[in-house]
């Protein structure tokens, strides 16, 4: 249950019906603290899903499962599938072999052989996506990092009459850095920018922290829109020749590339993913950083 005072992000259940359907884009008020925060914790889980998924489908793993498929047959049930058990036809040696107690016997032990190698399949490739997971559980202990400040503070502000000089401070940050789609009362995405500490007098650099989106509107939109609203705020910012948003993304995650190169986003560097050397060397994941520059003509 959420504090009182905040919002909930019902993630795991569906939007309020009784709410009116109506969708609101703002900055992140204080109200959304704990929400955003849990939805940034689900937007990395859903990104280890992803990886997972793919990691499962890609030729290499599909190429092992065939090679076992392969070994299993020629050990357990080559010796059955003989001319001499067909010589009266198809359909009379499967009945044959329907019959013989240590063919069955051979069919439960040949797919208990491939359950197993499919478990220990799942279970490597799911500890190499273990990353994901520990960044998600560590959001609580590095809001700083992701946010710019800490959103337990932050959400202290909610219905606040009267704010300090630093109360102000964050939420006129967050004004200037965050946006978040609400449909019926509920958060379905938001984004966060950093300025960067390379700042110089004619460039100024911000890079996007933190991103959530739940997980049925990642492909409804919601990317796009958070992304325009990012590439608005950058066209105002004045007093700088070049303004730049760094965005980083997998090499799994073909639709925000695509969605972020729709929109301008060029690539501008890539490093291979360090985290696990079965994913960087073996199905070369990278972590690749796009940017989006505002130029003074």
């Amino acid at each position: 249950m959420p504090t009182r005072g905040q919002i909930d992000a019902r993630l795991r259940e569906p939007l309020p019906v009784e709410e009116v359907p109506k969708l609101d884009i703002k900055f992140i008020d204080p109200s959304y603290s704990e929400a955003v925060v849990n939805l940034q914790m689900d937007y990395l889980l859903s990104r280890k899903a992803l990886l997972n998924k793919r990691l499962f489908s890609s030729p290499l793993t599909l190429a092992l499962l065939i090679a076992w498929l392969g070994v299993v047959y020629r050990l357990r049930l080559q010796d059955y599938f003989s001319s001499f058990n067909f010589k009266d036809g198809f359909l009379q040696g499967m009945e044959i072999l329907a019959k013989s107690p240590q063919f069955r016997s051979d069919i439960v032990e040949s797919l208990a052989m491939i359950g197993l190698f499919v478990g220990i399949e799942w279970a490597i490739l799911n500890r190499s996506t273990r990353y994901w997971k520990e960044q998600s559980q560590a959001v609580p202990d590095h809001q700083q990092e992701y946010f710019g400040i800490d959103m337990g503070e932050y959400a202290s502000l909610t219905d606040k009459s009267k704010l300090s000089k630093e109360e102000k401070k964050q939420v006129e940050q967050m004004k200037q850095n965050s946006v978040n789609v609400v449909y019926r009362q509920t958060p379905i995405g938001f984004i966060v920018k950093k300025q960067q500490g390379n700042k110089t007098e004619d460039t100024l650099t911000y890079k996007i922290t933190a991103l959530g989106i739940r997980r049925v509107y990642i492909s409804a939109g919601v990317l796009e829109d958070l992304l325009t609203y990012v590439i608005r705020d950058l066209h105002k910012v004045e007093g700088y020749k070049n303004v730049r948003c760094l965005f980083d993304i997998y090499s799994f995650e073909n639709y925000e590339r695509e969605i972020a190169e729709g929109l301008g986003f060029k690539l501008e560097a890539k490093e291979r993913f360090n985290k696990d050397l079965l994913l960087a060397r073996v199905f070369g994941v990278e972590k690749q950083t796009f940017v989006y520059e505002v130029t003074e003509n």
